[in-house]
């Protein structure tokens, strides 16, 4: 899980102040994708990766988290109340926070591939035609 303090040191960090914002260019005149290369370069691709969660977390996970709180035509006492309205955002970032986590999402692999290239395989294990011996 990603803890709430732990995302704004990230972001800060990485020069990351709107991950939202990531379609077009941030305020400070660089995209998402020189943010994530800088990332990468300065603190390597596990830093890089996590960056690329929070986008999807927060481009992906929390838009559809916080559609599930609209609910139009409840009427009371089943409508939302203050605080719920109020505490809604944070608890949709918190479980996108969880969900993205929890589960392997491939498109954090995308993201990463097409903005930093294909990651290097480990070492690979010898086949047995290098066994082999004539």
């Amino acid at each position: 899980m990603i803890e709430p303090t732990a995302s704004a040191d990230l972001m800060a960090k990485f020069a990351l102040p709107a991950l939202a914002g990531a379609a077009g260019n941030e305020p400070g005149g660089r995209s998402f994708a020189e943010s994530l290369q800088k990332a990468a370069k300065m603190h390597g691709r596990p830093a890089a990766r996590e960056a690329a969660t929070q986008l999807v977390a927060a481009a992906l996970l929390v838009p559809l988290l916080d559609a599930m709180y609209e609910r139009p035509l409840a009427e009371p006492p089943f409508a939302p109340t203050t605080a719920e309205k109020r505490f809604a955002p944070l608890l949709s970032q918190h479980l996108a926070d969880r969900i993205i986590g929890a589960a392997n999402f491939p498109l954090v692999d995308v993201i990463l591939d097409r903005l930093l290239g294909p990651e290097a395989p480990a070492s690979e294990a010898p086949s047995e035609s290098d066994h082999v011996k004539s």
